[in-house]
């Protein structure tokens, strides 16, 4: 595989991580366009402009959002209630992953309420981000294999494990730089390495840079466009 143009692949892609595509995430979907085992076509956050950006890179010819993974949408517009957010992180962390997953998937997660084994290990992740965290680790705290964790987390919340733990590293690092901390504390204490790797991972996922996120005057909210197309 020529990892360059994975890479290059990659960069032209909405970085949602919803894993619509059929793989688990964006790098991996690139990544496997670029061995020739997955066509340009199956990325519905980005919409037929990837396609097209794809089929030029790629010298293919352009051609429509494969059905079968989903209809494009328009962005979707994320609104940071703070007082909900610190109401939610409280009193019910999966609540708060809940919303997140839907405000990065754009669409609700599977019906019937979340399944116990992916509620506690949304609550073991929520107590430990500022170690590493990895699926195995998770899937063994869900008490099922590592293939089984993945695939139910996407059912149950609409979002790959990685995708929520990034969001969820996010969503911690802007609270606390919103109550005062520093960033680069802020950054520390939700598993970054430091402020500008915080930085990075939120421009690259949500198109936005953390400082856009900090907390308006007392009456006002802030909103963000997130870079998310609508499930089917």
């Amino acid at each position: 595989m020529d990892s360059a143009l994975a890479a290059r692949i990659d960069e032209l892609l909405p970085q949602t991580q919803c894993t619509r595509c059929g793989h688990d995430g964006c790098a991996p979907y690139a990544r496997a366009v670029a061995r020739g085992d997955a066509d340009i076509d199956r990325c519905p956050p980005g919409g037929d402009a990837v396609v097209a950006s794809l089929a030029a890179l790629l010298g293919r010819a352009p051609k429509p959002v494969d059905p079968a993974c989903g209809t494009p949408g328009p962005l979707l517009v994320a609104v940071i209630d703070e007082q909900q957010r610190l109401r939610l992180a409280a009193s019910d962390p999966l609540a708060l992953a809940t919303h997140l997953a839907q405000s990065l998937a754009g669409h609700e997660p599977a019906d019937g309420g979340v399944d116990p084994r992916v509620s506690r290990a949304i609550a073991w992740v929520r107590g430990r981000l500022d170690a590493p965290i990895s699926l195995r680790e998770a899937a063994e705290v869900a008490h099922l294999s590592p293939s089984r964790f993945r695939h139910l987390f996407v059912a149950q919340t609409g979002v790959s494990f990685r995708a929520y733990l990034l969001w969820a590293r996010v969503e911690t690092a802007v609270g606390a730089a919103m109550s005062g901390q520093s960033w680069t504390t802020a950054a520390q204490d939700a598993g970054f390495a430091d402020s500008a790797h915080l930085s990075r991972t939120c421009r690259r996922m949500f198109g936005i840079a953390p400082a856009a996120l900090v907390k308006e005057p007392p009456g006002e909210r802030r909103a963000a466009t997130l870079p998310s197309g609508r499930a089917p």
